[in-house]
């Protein structure tokens, strides 16, 4: 759960994210990919959740294989076999 410390709201932040990859992730290149894997990952970083770790430790991993030379459709084909087994 993501807690706004402005106003106290709590959200699915993880459901959230799947759904911007699950209809985004396919259209992006390399660079918009490392970029919003980067921003969950930084989100995702300080999370006590242990979904929310699990998150960022797979983005991490993700961005390190691109880094190393995977192309971004493989990369994308991994986070999202990632979100499957979250509903």
């Amino acid at each position: 759960m993501f807690k706004c410390r402005a106003c106290n709201h709590a959200s699915e932040l993880i459901g959230f994210v799947k759904d911007v990859f699950q209809h985004c992730a396919s259209n992006w290149d390399r660079e918009c990919l490392v970029k919003e894997l980067d921003f969950v990952s930084r989100i995702f970083r300080g999370s006590e959740d242990q979904r929310g770790r699990t998150l960022f430790w797979k983005c991490e991993e993700v961005m390190d294989k691109i880094k190393g030379g995977l192309a971004e459709t493989t990369a994308a084909k991994l986070i999202l076999m990632f979100f499957q087994g979250y509903h």
